[in-house]
Formats: structure tokens, C-alpha cells, sequence
């Protein structure tokens, strides 16, 4: 999130917690519905790649590419 996205550390938190409270709603500690839990988490992440104007067809690892600035 913070080399490849270009976030900083308070975006990347913010992002975190994000997913976290869309996975993880009141009621739901009962019954996990993995299809339902992976549309969402699917959701949340497409939509965090989108707001950081970003394709999501974008490769996040490209082994010949060359070396970015941040090791991250």
C-alpha cells in the first residue's frame, strides 16, 4: 500500500481500517459466509486502488522491471 499505491502511512491505516469494517459487521461473528466475505473484501480493495487513481489491471509485481525509488 505505501510503495506500490503511493500511500502515506495515515492512508494506509486509513485504508486498514477500512476493509476491517466492512468485513467485520455487528451480528456477523455467528456465521461467516466466506462468498459474501470475499465479494466485499474484493469490493473494498478495488474501490481503495480506484481512489488512488490507479488501474486495476495494474501489476503489483513485475519481476524486469526496473527498480523503483521506494524498496517498499
Amino acid at each position: 500500500m505505501l510503495g506500490l499505491l503511493r500511500m502515506n502511512v495515515d492512508q494506509a491505516i486509513d485504508e486498514v481500517v477500512a476493509i476491517a469494517s466492512e468485513l467485520i459487521r455487528k451480528g456477523s461473528q455467528d456465521i461467516i459466509n466466506r462468498e459474501e466475505n470475499s465479494y466485499r473484501l474484493k469490493q473494498v480493495v478495488e474501490g481503495m486502488i480506484k481512489a488512488g487513481e490507479n488501474s486495476l489491471d495494474t501489476r503489483m509485481y513485475e519481476p524486469n522491471s526496473p527498480q523503483r525509488k521506494c524498496k517498499v
